[in-house]
Order: C-alpha cells, then structure tokens, then sequence
C-alpha cells in the first residue's frame, strides 16, 4: 500500500512541475519529490529484504525456527523494520 502512494505521489508531483508558472513553487516541488522518491527507494529495499528473508525461510524452514530463537537475529530483524 505504502509503494503504491509513494508511486502516485511522484506521479502528481512530477506533474504539478511540468505546469507550474509560479517561480517560487518548483522548488518546493522538487524538494518534495526527492523526498518521495527517497522513501519509495527504502520501501523497496525493505521489500526486497524481507521477501528474501521470508524466501530463506521457505527453503530452510529449520533454520527459520532456530534463528527465531535467537534473540539477536530478532533485535536485527526488529531493527530492520524499525
């Protein structure tokens, strides 16, 4: 859901500097959309390592449980998320 927001606000932004006339509001607008872009890159990158995580798991399920159980892998992980 997140990725799909950040998407439609690039798209807006992107759009609202194509058309604008006023010259003190591109700036803001830009700013803006690094801003978004930005945030888009670290969903993705969570995505991409969580969803490897989760695929780790599925090929080594006992190695899921017994890294589950370590109480340092779950600080990193929680980490992560954070």
């Amino acid at each position: 859901m997140d990725e799909k927001v950040a998407k439609l606000n690039i798209e807006h932004y992107k759009r609202l500097l194509a058309s604008e006339t006023d010259a003190t509001k591109p700036e803001s607008i830009a700013r803006l959309l690094a801003e978004e872009e930005a945030n888009l890159e670290k969903i993705s990158k969570e995505r991409r390592w969580i969803y490897g995580l989760s695929a780790h798991w599925r090929r080594n399920p006992t190695a899921g449980k017994a890294a589950c159980a370590d109480p340092l892998f779950v600080d990193c992980v929680w980490r992560r998320l954070a």
